[in-house]
């Protein structure tokens, strides 16, 4: 299989090999597909995770949070003007 490279892409491969801080541009294209690969796999459990852990403890409706937010800032407000 071929992949064709965004022009800067590949120059920038280009410079890491011929610097020596890579073997080659497709062995940086592997690491960089490697590393996507599990970053998207480790987000995707913890989605996971999320689910199991709300279908277990309960879910927090986000009209609830942010009206939970809403009266804790208008308090921490109230009390620090009543310090003034």
């Amino acid at each position: 299989m071929s992949i064709a490279l965004p022009k800067h892409l590949q120059e920038w491969a280009e410079a890491e090999v011929k610097a020596g801080r890579a073997e080659s541009v497709d062995k940086l294209a592997f690491l960089a597909l490697e590393a996507h690969r599990a970053r998207t796999e480790a987000f995707r459990a913890s989605l996971e995770a999320a689910v199991v852990e709300a279908n277990r403890d309960g879910w927090l409706e986000g009209e609830a949070v942010l009206a939970e937010m809403d009266a804790m800032i208008d308090m921490i407000e109230r009390e620090t003007a009543s310090r003034k």
